[in-house]
């Protein structure tokens, strides 16, 4: 004897349904991304233009060039800036404006936003006196010889987010660690936008045991840093929206990269009438395999 017919209703209720898609998110492609990076302006080994040619056939999304500002007012400060591995005062202008060339640059040729960054080192004589502080997409500089809060609150005046920098304890790398941060949370944690979660090889599982907003960067300062902790972001490709993204800490991943291949020069669909300006909505990229994971 053969098995009853189900009944439609029956049917309906074991079929397979789609995942649900929440204002579109689900069909959007990941952002690949990178927010600590270091050119010779401070103590990486590349140009500013040369970042822009290293990242973008690797088909990288959006970069912040994050180059080193010492506090003055610091011994360890004072020091730092003999040794030239630290922006100067006097070179900050120059710097936003390279920034901004490149910017340019890198939107028409590779379809990449750049973000114009600081990271600010306030360093004392001991781990937990010293903190290093992202300042990601900056519109003007910020002077160096500022306290931490003061220095975050103009930061977010001018809309830019301020992120713990490797905030705990280094395992794989020597380092100075930059406890301070950490060590003060409930003065901090209201204030900064996000904490980094990874930074080049290392992964801080306190900052995701605390549930405290969190992105991974590479800390790049050579080619080798690369491979490397980044973040991916399911957010419009535009700076305010990645932004909004990091501050709400919705649809934020991290992935440990590896290389698959550079990607072609052109990433995009045609070519823009003239060179992308801050505030303009850029337009979309082509879907395309991301050089992650293999």
């Amino acid at each position: 004897k053969f098995a009853p017919v189900p009944k439609p209703h029956l049917l309906t209720a074991v079929a397979p349904t789609a995942p649900a898609v929440v204002d579109g998110i689900a069909a959007r492609r990941a952002l690949l991304c990178d927010f600590h990076i270091h050119s010779n302006y401070s103590d990486g080994s590349l140009t500013v233009p040369e970042l822009v040619d290293f990242y973008g056939p690797r088909g990288f999304d959006c970069i912040c060039i994050t180059d080193h500002l010492a506090d003055p007012r610091r011994v360890i400060g004072k020091l730092s800036k003999l040794s030239n591995l630290v922006l100067a005062e006097s070179q900050l202008e120059e710097y936003f404006e390279v920034l901004d060339r490149e910017r340019r640059r890198a939107w028409r040729k590779y379809g990449m936003l750049v973000l114009s960054g600081i990271e600010f080192n306030k360093d004392g004589l001991t781990k937990k006196s010293s903190a290093h502080l992202l300042g990601i997409d900056m519109q003007m500089p910020i002077a160096s010889a500022l306290d931490l809060p003061e220095t975050i609150a103009q930061l977010h005046a001018q809309g830019a987010l301020a992120v713990a920098s490797h905030p705990h304890v280094f395992k794989s790398e020597w380092g100075k660690n930059t406890l301070y941060l950490w060590e003060n949370q409930e003065e901090f944690a209201p204030l900064l936008d996000a904490w980094e979660i990874a930074n080049r090889n290392d992964i801080f599982a306190p900052v995701g045991l605390k549930r405290l907003p969190f992105i991974a960067n590479s800390d790049f300062h050579k080619p080798k840093h690369i491979y490397s902790w980044k973040t991916l972001l399911q957010c419009d490709k535009d700076p305010d929206a990645i932004k909004a993204c990091i501050r709400r800490n919705e649809h934020v991943s991290i992935t440990l990269y590896r290389e698959g291949g550079l990607l072609p020069v052109v990433t995009r669909m045609g070519q823009p009438a003239g060179p992308a300006e801050k505030g303009a909505r850029p337009m979309p990229a082509v879907a395309m395999l991301q050089a992650v994971n293999g």
